[in-house]
């Protein structure tokens, strides 16, 4: 399929006859593969961006209504449910700023001197932070700040 499409890019050039025996063709079809190559990973790349933009706003709509059914009713299914769906949308954006990263990681090095490696790494570190415990009041009312006794708490809940 793709080198039927590439012969056709090449044969709707102007003034150009598909004779692989020629270099001015086999020229021509390179340069139609490269072309029609080239519009596929756009088309590819703008339809996973799309799926990832539609994801990213089905789970925020999910979380909102989660957070919505979880104020009115003590369910424990629905507090299940959130922290699930929170969690699936904490993954994505993570997914997005590693893809920057690595993307950016080609050019800059992170910890390095440039400008846009820090701006970056300071990105991440904010985003993880963002999403960090670092307090919580136990039953009792005793205010706990370990990353361990957070954790005990959470899994007796």
């Amino acid at each position: 399929m793709l080198i039927a499409r590439t012969l056709e890019e090449a044969e709707s050039l102007p003034d150009m006859t598909v004779d692989l025996n020629r270099p001015d063709s086999v020229v021509g079809v390179w340069e139609a593969l490269k072309a029609v190559v080239g519009e596929q990973f756009i088309a590819n790349a703008a339809h996973a961006n799309a799926l990832q933009k539609e994801k990213r706003h089905q789970l925020e709509v999910r979380v909102k209504e989660l957070e919505e059914r979880h104020r009115g009713a003590d369910a424990g299914e629905a507090k299940r449910q959130l922290g699930v769906a929170c969690k699936e949308l904490w993954a994505l954006d993570m997914d997005v700023a590693e893809h920057a990263m690595l993307r950016t990681k080609q050019k800059y090095s992170v910890g390095g001197g440039d400008k846009a490696g820090q701006l970056l790494a300071h990105r991440l570190r904010a985003q993880a932070i963002q999403h960090q415990i670092n307090k919580i009041q136990t039953q009792n009312g005793a205010a706990v700040t370990k990353d361990g006794l957070i954790l005990q708490e959470f899994e007796k809940c």
